[in-house]
């Protein structure tokens, strides 16, 4: 948490990747480090993943998985 706060303050970034994604309460405290949008990515494999991932936070998921490619989430 210490190097995404220093990299926050030390970058002018559009945007906040967390990686891997499997990880719900690194995606509140990165959330709570700052107001840009964070992205949840890697080690992402099914639908209920995902929304796992948005519930905790995560304004969008990336993904390699084609399947999940079609999905909407809301």
């Amino acid at each position: 948490m210490d190097n995404i706060a220093n990299s926050l303050s030390n970058a002018e970034p559009d945007i906040v990747e967390v990686m891997p994604a499997r990880i719900p309460e690194a995606l509140r405290r990165v959330q709570a480090l700052t107001p840009l949008p964070v992205v949840a990515g890697g080690l992402l494999f099914d639908r209920d993943q995902a929304l796992e991932c948005l519930g905790n936070g995560a304004t969008a998921v990336s993904s390699s998985k084609p399947e999940l490619w079609r999905h909407t989430f809301k």
